[in-house]
């Protein structure tokens, strides 16, 4: 939404980094170097979308398409044009952090 806001658009298009070591892959864990990829998303947050809809609903597309994380940003590019280009990447990392170790600046999100 923020995106969306500074460029002037209702309908934005980022990219997003995603692992993609699979855990069936024998040996992943040994794997040296970064397995990533980064995909392109979508969001429509047009007047009158409410954050926690918007969010939802990425959520859930996002986990629809998870299975086709692997798939390179060139093929996507090929199979749906224009619509998977990109010029702002979106990176966060997601990992266990004991409570209190992040201090007192840290952003949280709690638990439902």
């Amino acid at each position: 939404m923020l995106l969306g806001r500074l460029i002037g658009r209702e309908d934005v298009v980022f990219g997003a980094t995603v692992a993609v070591r699979p855990v069936e892959l024998a040996g992943a864990e040994s794997l040296v170097g970064l397995c990533i990829n980064t995909v392109p998303v979508r969001v429509r947050a047009g007047a009158g979308v409410r954050v926690l809809g918007l969010l939802s609903g990425l959520q859930e597309a996002q986990a629809r398409l998870s299975e086709h994380q692997f798939v390179g940003l060139p093929e996507i590019q090929a199979a749906v044009g224009a619509g998977a280009r990109f010029d702002t990447v979106v990176i966060y990392e997601n990992y266990p952090v004991a409570p209190g170790a992040a201090g007192d600046d840290a952003c949280a999100v709690p638990g439902q």
